[in-house]
């Protein structure tokens, strides 16, 4: 077992008040994180020892095309609780910096993060990300965050039914639009905002308010990407639909659809002009979208594919086996796994970024209620959020921003703290 040994990074020495009424419990436990905390600090902190099992792991890999690593192999036995086909990641867009989302008020001591289901896991958390705002109005889990490009105003969808408008300066809800739907879940390319329900997608321009219903789907749409002018969809019956946006962009015709997979495809990603598709049949099918065929099967997963990932050249696909694995090109140059890892728990969701300095850092969120962060390509830990439920949806903002939306309804905003900040596990 390896682990770090750190002091607390927010210690402080003193309290805002002039007479503290009690010392701080948690300035005792050693993580205390509230900027001028109106208890006492005057005891020295105690060190936080933080530690995880990484007893199996044989070693990074370095994502070389000739290695295959396989990291802690078990039984490959779904033992979660979270029901495959309620579980849809949704798609990313960057926007421009303006979307500081208002701070949230100091909570009082009794409702502190000790009350939630994670207990003192939420408090040392804390100081790897910095909780920006919580936006609350859904009555279901959040299934979708979308941010238009040059826009302000986020938007969010659930298995409520209803999408939110939030302002992004102010976090404030602008508007709700009961769509009559479970929300599977949401993208957007440029000023359009599209919205997976049932039997159909939702496509609404956010400047001119404009909106059209695409039909076609049968059952749940769980995943959308958008290709050189053309939508792409994941169905609950297992086909993959296209529409076309016509010459003048204001309207969509439906196009050739794509079958192959036996049950509901729940993600999806493009990379290198192909689509990657994750499914309910536990295989990743890989389409030319040039010739619109399917050129290859990955086998590998023992469960549903929740999340499929184009990262450099590479597919990182997570699945309910508790496997995070990596796809490349082998020397037969056939798209083959290449590195493997197994978690502790069932995986839902996938989301990966550049930091400031152009590192590649991958999000993901686990059905414990956590959503880890790795340091790629080494797959390094640097930290976890922790959430009263299952967080389905993550979005990356621009500033170093973290969108999640969990099974409560709940969607919170995180900034993360800087580097220094963070303690590692290796």
């Amino acid at each position: 077992m390896v682990g770090i040994v750190t002091q607390h990074p927010y210690q402080r020495s003193g309290s805002y008040h002039k007479k503290p009424t009690k010392t701080c419990i948690y300035w005792r436990r050693g993580c205390c994180n509230r900027p001028n905390c109106r208890f006492d600090h005057h005891l020295s902190a105690q060190s936080r020892v933080w530690r995880r099992n990484l007893d199996a792991i044989a070693g990074p890999p370095s994502f070389n095309n000739n290695n295959r690593v396989v990291v802690g192999e078990e039984e490959k036995k779904q033992t979660d609780d979270l029901q495959a086909p309620e579980e849809k990641p949704a798609v990313d867009h960057q926007s421009k910096e303006s979307i500081i989302i208002k701070k949230e008020e100091e909570e009082e001591e009794e409702n502190s993060c000790e009350e939630s289901n994670q207990g003192e896991k939420c408090q040392n958390l804390h100081q790897w990300f910095t909780i920006v705002a919580t936006l609350v109005g859904h009555q279901k889990a959040v299934t979708g965050i979308a941010l238009p490009s040059g826009s302000n105003v986020l938007y969010t969808g659930s298995e409520d039914g209803f999408v939110r408008a939030w302002d992004c300066n102010t976090g404030k809800c602008l508007s709700e639009d009961n769509l009559g739907s479970e929300i599977g879940c949401m993208t957007t390319e440029g000023p359009w905002l599209f919205v997976g329900i049932t039997n159909a997608v939702k496509a609404g321009h956010t400047q001119k308010f404009t909106e059209q219903s695409l039909s076609g789907p049968k059952g749940q749409v769980y995943c959308l990407e958008f290709f050189e002018n053309m939508l792409i969809a994941g169905t609950q019956d297992g086909s993959i639909l296209t529409w076309k946006l016509d010459s003048e962009g204001k309207s969509f015709q439906q196009g050739p659809s794509l079958t192959g997979h036996s049950l509901a495809v729940v993600s999806m990603t493009l990379g290198n002009r192909k689509l990657y598709t994750g499914s309910m049949d536990q295989s990743i099918k890989v389409w030319d979208l040039d010739k619109f065929e399917m050129v290859q099967t990955l086998i590998g997963h023992a469960s549903v594919v929740m999340s499929v990932l184009w990262c450099n050249q590479f597919i990182i696909s997570c699945s309910l086996d508790k496997t995070i694995k990596v796809w490349g090109l082998t020397e037969i140059k056939k798209i083959g796994e290449i590195y493997s890892r197994t978690e502790e728990h069932g995986l839902i969701a996938l989301k990966g970024w550049k930091e400031e300095k152009g590192k590649p850092m991958l999000l993901c969120s686990c059905n414990d209620n956590s959503i880890c962060l790795y340091d790629l390509p080494l797959f390094i830990e640097k930290g976890r959020i922790f959430s009263k439920e299952k967080v389905r949806s993550i979005h990356i903002g621009p500033g170093g921003l973290v969108f999640t939306g969990d099974g409560a309804g709940e969607v919170k905003v995180w900034k993360l703290s800087p580097e220094e900040e963070i303690p590692t596990v290796v």
